[in-house]
C-alpha cells in the first residue's frame, strides 16, 4: 500500500525522478517485478506439492524457487 500511495503522491504532484536516480530506480522496479513473477510461479507450484504430500523433487523444486524469491528480495534491499 505505501508504493501504492508513494505513486498517487508522484502522479498527483507530477514529481520527476531526478535523471542520477532513473538507472537504479529502473533496477529496483525491474527487481520488484522480478520478485513478484517469482512469487507468483512459487505460489503456482504449491498445487503440485500438495498433491505430493510434500515430497521428492517437487519439494527440492519448491525450496530452490523460494530460495531464487529470496535472493531477488535482497537484491531489492540494498
Amino acid at each position: 500500500n505505501r508504493a501504492k500511495d508513494i505513486v498517487g503522491l508522484m502522479l498527483g504532484r507530477r514529481m520527476r525522478i531526478p535523471l542520477p536516480l532513473q538507472g537504479q530506480m529502473l533496477a529496483y522496479v525491474q527487481r520488484s517485478v522480478d520478485a513478484s513473477a517469482q512469487a507468483l510461479r512459487v505460489v503456482n507450484e504449491l498445487n503440485e506439492l500438495l498433491e505430493t504430500g510434500f515430497g521428492g523433487r517437487e519439494t527440492s523444486l519448491v525450496e530452490s524457487m523460494v530460495e531464487e524469491l529470496e535472493a531477488i528480495e535482497n537484491d531489492t534491499d540494498r
